[in-house]
């Protein structure tokens, strides 16, 4: 036989325990509450361990994301260059610069979400038989704080880019 008994009360399960300990020797006892202090305290560790890594990975991707900037600085000094020789003012050349980051970032954030979360999603159900909710108002502020980092990025590189003269980067292009 197996029973369970809730302390839904708060008034403790030990006496109830040393009664059926004396009057049954043989029944076994589990207090189930201490199993699940440990299960909790052990999820929170792995939990603590995931938002490690998950800050790894983020910083990671910083650094990969301003490495790929930086370059494709050579490029961005070309085609800024054949830009403003056709006639494109510096304003007009960062704005489509601009509008260029924005829409990778868009993109790259989409697709790194839709993955996290699909793999989360599936991971839950599949490899946990656990129902699980994705947070769509928070992921959609990390798509839009992907958005806005990328965009910052791309501003900050593209100073200098935009700063040399045509003459000068298309003279070093042929050469």
């Amino acid at each position: 036989w197996i029973g369970a008994v809730s302390d839904s009360e708060g008034v403790g399960t030990g006496a109830l325990e040393r009664a059926l300990r004396a009057d049954h020797p043989n029944v076994s006892w589990v207090d189930v509450s201490t199993v699940r202090e440990t299960v909790e305290r052990i999820a929170s560790r792995v939990l603590q361990v995931l938002a490690a890594l998950t800050a790894f990975v983020v910083a990671g991707g910083v650094l990969v994301l301003l490495a790929a900037l930086l370059s494709g600085r050579y490029y961005r000094r070309r085609e800024a260059a054949l830009l403003r020789t056709l006639g494109a003012r510096g304003r007009r050349v960062r704005a489509v610069f601009m509008v260029e980051y924005a829409a990778l970032g868009a993109l790259a954030g989409l697709a790194g979400l839709l993955l996290g979360a699909g793999g989360g999603i599936l991971l839950l159900h599949f490899g946990f038989d656990l129902a699980g909710t994705v947070p769509w108002l928070r992921l959609a502020a990390v798509w839009a704080g992907t958005v806005v980092l990328v965009v910052a990025a791309g501003w900050l590189t593209a100073g200098p880019v935009l700063r040399a003269p045509p003459v000068v980067v298309l003279r070093e292009a042929e050469g």
